[in-house]
């Protein structure tokens, strides 16, 4: 039983790893694995959000806390992109 609680405290923990950010007035939310195609915007930076990647592995064997972190939620927005990147550029 107890076990069952502590997955259902951390699975609401999972919401709050990151937040959108309002960049321009627009408002940008995360993605993951399984939704950066419809998610990711190509003129905004984002970076990994830390706070997924250690639920991840600390709840690996429950494999949904990890599947949902990765798939939904790895990425989070920073700011604005600063001009046109190049793949493998190096700044």
């Amino acid at each position: 039983m107890f076990k069952y609680i502590m997955i259902g405290v951390m699975a609401l923990t999972l919401a709050s790893c990151g937040q959108p950010k309002v960049i321009d007035g627009v408002k940008y939310g995360q993605y993951g694995v399984f939704n950066e195609n419809q998610m990711k915007n190509p003129n905004i930076d984002y970076q990994i959000e830390p706070g997924c990647v250690i639920l991840s592995i600390f709840l690996f064997e429950t494999l949904v806390v990890p599947v949902v972190c990765v798939g939904w939620y790895l990425y989070e927005p920073v700011g604005k992109s600063e001009g046109v990147k190049t793949k493998g550029q190096v700044l």
